[in-house]
């Protein structure tokens, strides 16, 4: 496989996971305490028994072995620049499945990354 196709998963797989946990994390709902004893409460009752938070922690584990195969067929210089698409994949997901709203210059710091990779990429 190669590396090109190996950084698109591992931007789909982050991305994913990013939005997973973050869906998840709202039905959970707001932590308001840093008490470890209460901290592992919410964790044991909330976080482990929400399937979407399970789930994106399993996207972004998939992630890391596709950046470690990723980091094996292309240089640390390269890869990271590229990882950084998901960035912009994040942000169109954030906007359309969660509904989020954005700033003009949120947008433009976006494009702006964009630019960034599209370098890189050259």
């Amino acid at each position: 496989m190669g590396v090109g196709i190996i950084v698109i998963m591992m931007v789909l797989t982050n991305t994913a996971g990013a939005l997973l946990v973050s869906r998840g994390m709202k039905q959970v709902g707001e932590i308001s305490t840093l008490q470890p004893r209460e901290l592992l409460k919410i964790f044991r009752h909330g976080v482990l028994k929400n399937y979407l938070v399970i789930l994106g922690f399993l996207s972004q584990v998939c992630t890391f072995f596709l950046f470690l195969a990723a980091l094996n067929l292309a240089n640390l210089s390269w890869v990271i620049p590229m990882g950084a698409l998901g960035y912009l994949v994040s942000v169109l997901g954030a906007k359309l499945f969660l509904k989020e709203q954005f700033t003009k210059e949120r947008w433009i710091g976006t494009v702006i990354i964009g630019i960034g990779v599209v370098l890189v990429s050259l």
